[in-house]
């Protein structure tokens, strides 16, 4: 009678923790996810972000003689006489303040695609640069203050009328590296390098990772000093901030080994410290998961130790082993100080594996930093991204990791 009664306390002893982890699961959703939903509104909503996803165009009918295509004053006089029909106060150098650098280039190519006879009167569709004023009326009302700002918002008024102003996607954001002018700034180079950048650490995180987490696991005794050693090294890898890694990274790799600074290699280098840590635990993690008897069968029918390990406790903790990589990448497509010191910050316009570089993350800060309104848009978009991304690679992981629970 005594057995039973100690058992029903026991049962209702584990009843009530499982109801406190369920309360305390449900209280920490309750904060975390409207302190996500209130950072999303907040990135989306900010300076109207969402308008870097599009683009402004003005079409409109221009005659251009193709005998003066390469004089740029002709071509110019020809668009402010288009544009005298909606604003008979434009002349030449409001219309070169209000459309982009890349007009004259864009007139030339679009016609060179034509036949030989085409017609002299073309319509065309012409992108406009941050620099005219439309792109940051858009942004900012506020902008509106000289008399200029006061002549170009009557002509995009009188363009509005006559419905020749449109928004198209801004395909540029992903086409395009980075840019002075922000309409046509975009995260290809960036994109690229935070590519080729995961690409290289996993390179060298994941066979270090997994058979550090072989070694630590399987072969050294359980009672080992050198074991504790590493064991604590690791768990101070995983506490460290990621600053110290970029110090790290640019006394040892840059000043020592002469690395190329802001290269990807270093840059991969420099946080493959950081990611270690996550790939040996989860590996660890992995291979205790599996059941002792897998071990004994597997000796008792004649394989080696390292047989043990690599055609049967491996396999069976792969699950483990890709979540932990997912992890780490997922950490480390978010680091922005250890790249910066490294001197993965360059302003690139175009990829290149062995020049310098930059990423994601860094492009957010660099972008932050200019005063242009329609930067901060583009800034916005850019975390949108990097959030989406990290939100992909969690889930993912996540999915490996209940996987890895079942055998």
């Amino acid at each position: 009678m005594r057995l039973v009664g100690e058992k029903h306390v026991a049962l209702l002893i584990r009843s009530r923790k499982n109801k406190d982890i369920f309360w305390a699961c449900i209280a920490g959703l309750s904060l975390a996810v409207p302190f996500m939903f209130f950072i999303w509104v907040a990135v989306v909503s900010v300076n109207k972000s969402m308008i870097a996803l599009t683009k402004t165009k003005i079409v409109v009918n221009c005659e251009i003689d193709h005998n003066h295509l390469n004089d740029k004053g002709h071509v110019m006089e020809k668009i402010t006489q288009c544009m005298q029909v909606y604003d008979p106060s434009i002349v030449v150098e409001d219309v070169r303040n209000i459309f982009s650098l890349y007009l004259f280039p864009e007139v030339q190519h679009f016609l060179q695609l034509g036949e030989t006879n085409m017609e002299l009167t073309a319509s065309y569709s012409i992108a406009l640069g941050y620099r005219d004023f439309l792109s940051s009326l858009l942004i900012n009302k506020s902008s509106c203050d000289s008399n200029d700002d006061y002549v170009y918002e009557k002509l995009i008024s009188s363009l509005y009328e006559h419905k020749c102003i449109k928004r198209v996607l801004n395909y540029d954001l992903i086409k395009n590296g980075d840019s002075i002018e922000p309409v046509f700034a975009g995260i290809r180079s960036a994109m690229l390098g935070s590519m080729a950048m995961l690409s290289v650490c996993l390179l060298f995180a994941a066979p270090i990772g997994v058979l550090t987490a072989i070694y630590l696991q399987e072969i050294l005794p359980c009672n080992s000093k050198f074991k504790m050693f590493l064991e604590l090294g690791i768990s101070n890898l995983a506490s460290t901030p990621s600053i110290i890694f970029g110090i790290f990274g640019l006394s040892l790799y840059i000043n020592y080994f002469g690395v190329g600074r802001g290269t990807i290699l270093v840059g991969a280098l420099t946080l493959l410290f950081v990611v270690l840590p996550t790939v040996v635990i989860s590996t660890r993690e992995g291979l205790a998961a599996v059941p002792y008897t897998i071990r004994e069968a597997a000796l008792a029918l004649g394989a080696s130790k390292l047989q043990v390990v690599f055609h049967f406790l491996l396999p069976m903790s792969m699950n483990s082993v890709i979540s932990g990589i997912l992890l780490g990448m997922a950490r480390i497509i978010g680091e922005t100080a250890p790249l910066i010191l490294v001197g993965m910050s360059a302003f690139v316009r175009e990829f290149n594996v062995f020049s310098n570089n930059i990423v994601l993350p860094v492009q957010i800060y660099n972008w932050s930093q200019r005063p242009e309104s329609f930067f901060i848009a583009l800034t916005h978009i850019l975390i949108i991204i990097l959030i989406l991304v990290l939100l992909v690679f969690n889930i993912i992981a996540d999915i490996f990791r209940r996987k890895s629970n079942t055998y």
